[in-house]
């Protein structure tokens, strides 16, 4: 499913080449001017991942908090989740989708979790500004 979803994107939006194959079930998605995006196919699911940027040093706690305000009750992610990676050294934002998704579904899903990573790169942006 993916895969060919990935395809009729590619065709869509004419960028070529959009998406590569890392591994099994995994695929990098390399749309210009937006950080690569990892999209994993799931039994059943799809999970939707990319990094945000640097984890602050100074200020970490203050970052923690404010991530987890937004997480809480998907107020500030829709469906989406902030988190950090297992170095503890950058944000993430990840989003995991239902199985049974139509080819707009998709596409529609797959524009919000770009917006809200844009949206996220740069509140972190500015929230790393203001604790320096």
């Amino acid at each position: 499913m993916v895969e060919s979803y990935l395809e009729k994107l590619r065709i869509e939006l004419n960028l070529d080449p959009l998406f590569y194959q890392l591994e099994n079930n995994q695929f990098l998605l390399a749309i210009p001017d937006t950080p690569p995006l990892v999209l994993i196919s799931l039994t059943p699911g799809l999970n939707l991942w990319t990094q945000l940027g640097p984890m602050p040093t100074k200020g970490r706690e203050d970052m923690l908090i404010y991530l987890m305000k937004a997480n809480f009750l998907e107020q500030g992610t829709a469906r989406g989740t902030l988190g950090i990676n297992p170095e503890k050294s950058e944000v993430t934002f990840s989003m995991t989708l239902p199985f049974d998704l139509s080819f707009l579904d998709f596409k529609e899903s797959l524009e919000e979790f770009l917006n809200f990573s844009e949206y996220w790169r740069g509140e972190l942006q500015k929230t790393q500004s203001s604790i320096l």
